[in-house]
């Protein structure tokens, strides 16, 4: 092995443990927001659950009435969903969707235009990173989880938090039976991710 390549190697090597540091240290400061988030803006609220129809096309797309989730869901939180405990209307508002303009109509529209249609757009909500907050649990009746919705239009996603209550659940309650019985007790906003 030459010089060259040795070289190339530990500075390849060092390279992947600073990104690797720099990605927990970014982990370890979202965390720590979210703690902040909850201990300063934490109000218990009440939702309703969702009493239209709610189609699964697949487990990455699921229909809500007029309105579409899409995202990659795990599958043991995809029942959040199915069973109208948290929804696209609860961030889209319930508002008639704005017309879909085809190719052609998009295309003659001037650029301010195109990006004020983008963003008033309201007929497909975008989720990924869905993931439960094991380090704010509370209590085994209580679980927070955090997403990213991309916003039509915007290129950084809004990191989001729920928290889902189920007064009947205790340590030994299945992540299933805990979601079957559980109420969405908190939605918030809580930073734009650059």
């Amino acid at each position: 092995m030459t010089k060259r390549v040795l070289y190339c190697l530990l500075f390849c090597t060092a390279l992947a443990n600073a990104q690797e540091k720099q990605l927990r240290n970014n982990e370890e400061r979202e965390n720590d927001s979210a703690i902040q988030l909850f201990e300063k803006e934490y109000l218990k609220q009440e939702y309703d659950t969702f009493e239209g129809k709610i189609t699964v096309i697949d487990h990455n797309t699921i229909l809500f009435d007029n309105k579409t989730l899409l995202g990659n869901i795990p599958a043991e939180y995809l029942s959040i969903f199915t069973k109208g405990i948290f929804y696209p209307q609860l961030l889209l508002g319930n508002a008639e969707n704005t017309p879909v303009k085809s190719d052609s109509e998009y295309k003659s529209l001037s650029e301010k235009e195109k990006f004020a249609y983008i963003i008033s757009r309201n007929d497909t909500m975008k989720i990924y990173g869905f993931e439960e907050l094991k380090f704010l649990q509370v209590s085994p009746k209580v679980k927070r989880f955090r997403f990213r919705y991309y916003r039509q239009g915007f290129t950084n996603p809004t990191i989001y938090f729920i928290e889902l209550t189920n007064e009947e659940a205790n340590e030994q309650t299945s992540p299933e039976t805990f979601i079957k019985g559980a109420r969405l007790t908190f939605l918030t906003d809580g930073w734009i991710m650059v």
